[in-house]
């Protein structure tokens, strides 16, 4: 009998949407602030507004009790009921694999001989072997099931949605997290739940900020060719813009950073564009003018992103080289 996701759902605890709302009151604000200063933009409607404060694009962010609609039929199949099963607890069936052989190989040589040969704890080193084989095959087990990429099959904006409406000339955007999914989400990666709410506020705040912040000049993204343009531009900028603030707040919630880190090998190939231009040496001055370049120049394909990126590098490189040259002769 297949077994149904809302199946799934019923065996999160029962605070989680109160422990995402929590977590998405604390940290919106700071959130919005970090993405003002890694972005350079800002969510006015015309350029004369540059006090934080007066910012006129009000982006309200919802913790949805609702699944995405593409997710309510999603039925898995019976025979990966033990996978699905076993999910929620990868994280301590490796601790238990990892500790046992830890404990059989540098404690019980430790201890008096007398306790471990003899009476109740007779054969404690074999029975951590065993315990080791048991965690080793129930992890075999649960790793034939990988809930995030099973969700990923039928649509991509599962653990929240950036959405804006355009209607007579005036734009109005919010953002959605779907605290179930989050919560179902969390316990198959064994990952916090604050972190990953984190994260994925952090993801759809960064699709406001890249699309209708404004640059210096008052310039963002025009509607149109933000809903045309390659989702691997528009999921590339959220994620680099993501992993920057997780880095930053690692030493308050350093769980989200491994939230994002957990996440992105089992996340589709547009949100892991970004790794490439982080390898290629992308800075956020850079990503900031590539943005500004895109944008402007009404782009709409990760080629051209890539290509405008590569030479915001170039022209950077060669205005800090001339600065330097003219500091050294003055």
């Amino acid at each position: 009998m297949p077994i149904h996701i809302l199946d799934l759902l019923r065996h999160i605890p029962s605070d989680t949407e109160n422990v995402v709302a929590r977590t998405r009151t604390r940290f919106n604000g700071v959130l919005r602030q970090m993405l003002r200063q890694e972005t350079g933009m800002r969510l006015a409607k015309t350029k004369d507004i540059v006090d934080e404060a007066q910012e006129t694009y009000a982006i309200r962010v919802f913790v949805d009790a609702a699944i995405p609609i593409e997710l309510k039929n999603l039925e898995f199949d019976d025979d990966k009921g033990l996978a699905i099963l076993l999910a929620p607890w990868r994280s301590q069936l490796e601790r238990l694999r990892d500790s046992s052989v830890d404990l059989r190989a540098n404690l019980i040589g430790l201890l008096p001989q007398d306790l471990v040969c003899e009476g109740q704890f007779a054969g404690i080193g074999f029975k951590l072997n065993d315990a080791n084989s048991f965690a080793e095959e129930l992890l075999k087990i649960s790793a034939k099931f990988n809930l995030v990429k099973e969700l990923h099959v039928v649509n991509d904006d599962v653990l929240g949605r950036y959405q804006f409406n355009s209607r007579s000339g005036k734009t109005s955007a919010s953002a959605h997290l779907y605290w179930a999914v989050i919560g179902l989400v969390s316990r198959s990666l064994g990952i916090s739940l604050e972190g990953l709410t984190v994260k994925v506020l952090a993801h759809e705040l960064a699709h406001a900020y890249t699309h209708l912040g404004a640059d210096i000049d008052g310039h963002r993204w025009d509607d149109e060719d933000f809903y045309y343009s390659a989702r691997a531009v528009k999921e590339g900028l959220a994620q680099y813009y993501t992993r920057q603030l997780l880095h930053r707040l690692k030493g308050r919630i350093p769980e989200a950073l491994e939230a994002y880190e957990v996440l992105l090998p089992n996340q589709p190939d547009e949100y892991r564009v970004q790794e490439a231009w982080i390898e290629g040496g992308a800075t956020p001055k850079h990503m900031r003018l590539a943005m500004v370049l895109f944008r402007r120049g009404r782009k709409t394909t990760l080629e051209d992103f890539e290509s405008i990126l590569e030479q915001a590098k170039k022209d950077l490189k060669t205005r800090t080289r001339n600065y330097s040259v003219l500091e050294d002769e003055t």
